[in-house]
């Protein structure tokens, strides 16, 4: 119905396009795999991965998400709404089988996410200026090519850095009344939440979440681990946090590193980061990566750089305006 709607192309013979369905997160996560060994980055995605992101608030995967089928049944495209901002602001993500490229389905799939972002546009208030923005490889030449044909430009660049330890890594200096300790869950929840809005309060297009859906994203999960959350202290202030996890294929992910402004320039990042390290090597996670904002305004590259890291792959994020209205501004690179 909506195809016939909004004119969308249609796919080629034998292929069609569905919701997913609680079966096919496997078979979702081996696509993303599959695209990102093409793209020569780590296979780390797992069924927990991609399920999570149907439970995010806002997302229903029955109408924002989508797959696509070869007529075996295969799933050789994915498209998503991962989050539906109410600033207007429409985060997507989405993946097409190498062995499946240039049939027009990574077409078919941005041009339905597109519709039903339209839909949904409703949901940003006016004059809210809403938009769609998708991360894909920097390297990815056939993306560049689709995202540029739709309508999309480059607003940021993100690095994947990390590091693997052949040995145990140097433990953590730490600044003089800072100490290190493990989160301790039911006590230091709001506080790990407020440092977390602190700490990224001038990140580029940061947008503050409720505590609710914040938890709900953090603690709902299957690869929740607060043996890996970790509280940099200045006596009974929370300074700075990092929230790490292991991802599937056993390699340590830090998804989150903050510090709070009072308290940068001290050594507190490099401390957690080093901290964090030091546990995933005695747990045998030999592998440590992150993403960054290769414009970080907090210098984190430099940071990750000092610590050993060295960046695996680059990210383009892409974004297109869907409505004009009120937004900060954005430097297009």
């Amino acid at each position: 119905m909506m195809d016939a709607i909004i004119g969308l192309n249609s796919l080629p013979e034998g292929f069609k396009t569905r919701a997913p369905q609680l079966t096919d997160g496997a078979a979702i996560a081996a696509l993303v795999n599959a695209e990102a060994m093409n793209d020569g980055a780590r296979q780390d995605t797992g069924i927990d991965d991609v399920t999570n992101d149907w439970d995010h608030e806002g997302i229903d995967p029955a109408q924002d998400a989508w797959v696509v089928c070869a007529s075996d049944g295969e799933i050789v495209g994915y498209e998503i709404i991962l989050n539906a901002r109410s600033d207007g602001h429409f985060s997507i993500d989405g993946y097409v089988h190498p062995a499946y490229k240039n049939l027009g389905i990574g077409t078919h799939l941005l041009r339905l996410i597109e519709a039903r972002v339209r839909q949904r546009i409703n949901d940003s208030p006016e004059p809210a200026h809403v938009t769609l923005v998708a991360n894909t490889f920097g390297t990815n030449t056939l993306s560049r090519q689709l995202f540029g044909a739709e309508g999309y430009a480059v607003v940021r660049q993100f690095w994947r850095m990390e590091i693997d330890m052949d040995a145990p890594p140097a433990p953590p200096t730490l600044a003089d009344g800072i100490t290190i300790r493990t989160a301790v869950v039911g006590q230091d929840d709001v506080d790990i939440f407020n440092t977390f809005q602190d700490s990224f309060a001038d990140h580029w297009d940061f947008s503050p979440p409720t505590y609710e859906s914040w938890r709900k994203g953090r603690f709902e999960t299957a690869f929740f681990d607060p043996s890996l959350w970790f509280m940099a202290m200045a006596g009974n202030t929370v300074a700075g946090v990092a929230l790490c996890r292991v991802r599937p294929d056993q390699s340590g992910w830090i998804n989150t590193l903050g510090v709070r402004r009072e308290y940068r320039k001290r050594g507190i990042a490099s401390a957690l980061l080093r901290h964090a390290f030091g546990e995933f090597y005695r747990r045998g996670n030999i592998n440590v990566g992150l993403g960054v904002d290769t414009q970080s305004l907090t210098g984190a590259t430099r940071v990750y750089e000092g610590a050993g890291m060295h960046v695996t792959a680059n990210f383009n994020a892409y974004e297109k305006t869907i409505r004009s209205g009120e937004h900060p501004e954005q430097d297009i690179l």
